[in-house]
């Protein structure tokens, strides 16, 4: 079995990824001179396909700069999306969880002012509070991040704009679960069916696949859960950036039908995937729920070794989790 890195290691990771964009002035007066729009496609590529936030950053960066009150309704959607893409990157790989609210409300200003994107940001901050949520516990964030996902939806199903729709749907069902509240948003789940009932994308039915699996675990019925958990995977049989989350999410949903079953050989074979892909993928905040499911399921089969490794991980990664519900309280 594959060995997590150390404390030691987690403790470089972190300080490495805090350097911060005035280290590369060269950078900001290059680019000083390339259109908004285009800034913006490199801020997404650097930061989602090279994993160089310090360069999306300085993409951002240069657009927000520009922004003005004056501006044309097109130049501020776009410095819009710079300040959501500022929000990202303070937040997921800074940890500046001041600055990251504050962009993420700078955006949510230009948003009313233009009337356009309220759902993307609404989205945002759901994102935002469950991070603390399940980094924290702290019930507050839940409900914010609940009520935010669900604000999300009704503009986005009444937009008929996809894909706000199909993510702020899964994270309602994934923020459902985990407050054990599914009956809660059965309403959500009949409009998305008759809405786009015809619809063959892919993320519809990986959300309906997730909410029928997850009701099963609800119910202790866990081989349906897994058939339904089955069929998610076969709708994203290669590892794509772009559904890497989806799959993450499928694989930590097996790990914990079959924990629930007793099987916990076969849920440490599940969650050892998951957190391949969340260190492959550099899904910062998805390591800590792999810290702490292993570390429960490698005492279950008795692994002490790695049960202590993946503890005291854990412990590392919670004494950022307090800052970050201090922080992202608002």
């Amino acid at each position: 079995m594959k060995k997590s890195f150390s404390v030691g290691m987690l403790l470089l990771i972190v300080i490495l990824i805090q350097a911060r964009t005035a280290n590369q002035p060269e950078y900001y007066s290059r680019w000083t001179n390339i259109p908004s729009k285009e800034l913006i496609k490199m801020g997404s590529m650097y930061g989602e396909l090279q994993k160089h936030p310090d360069s999306a950053l300085i993409c951002y960066t240069i657009v927000t700069s520009r922004y003005d009150t004056n501006l044309d309704k097109t130049e501020k959607r776009n410095c819009m999306m710079a300040f959501i893409g500022r929000w990202y990157h303070y937040f997921f790989n800074y940890f500046d969880y001041s600055k990251a609210y504050e962009n993420l409300a700078m955006a949510q200003e230009i948003a009313k002012d233009i009337g356009y994107g309220t759902q993307r940001v609404l989205l945002n901050f759901g994102c935002m509070y469950q991070t603390i949520y399940e980094q924290s516990g702290d019930l507050k964030s839940g409900q914010m991040a609940f009520d935010y996902y669900r604000k999300a939806f009704r503009i986005a199903i009444d937009l008929k704009e996809t894909s706000t729709l199909d993510m702020s749907v899964a994270n309602l069902i994934t923020m459902a679960n985990s407050m054990q509240r599914m009956d809660s948003i059965g309403k959500e789940i009949t409009e998305y069916r008759k809405l786009t009932r015809k619809d063959s994308r892919k993320l519809f039915r990986y959300n309906l696949l997730m909410y029928n699996g997850l009701l099963c675990m609800e119910r202790r019925e866990f081989q349906q859960a897994l058939l339904y958990f089955d069929q998610q995977t076969m709708l994203f049989p290669k590892e794509e950036i772009q559904h890497i989350r989806y799959i993450y999410v499928t694989q930590t949903n097996k790990a914990k039908a079959y924990a629930a079953m007793g099987n916990y050989q076969e849920a440490v074979e599940m969650m050892e995937e998951a957190q391949r892909i969340a260190y492959k993928y550099d899904m910062k905040d998805a390591r800590l729920e792999c810290y702490r499911l292993l570390a429960d399921y490698y005492h279950k089969v008795g692994q002490k070794e790695q049960e202590i490794q993946q503890s005291e991980s854990l412990l590392f990664i919670e004494r950022h989790s307090a800052e970050l519900s201090a922080n992202g309280k608002r």
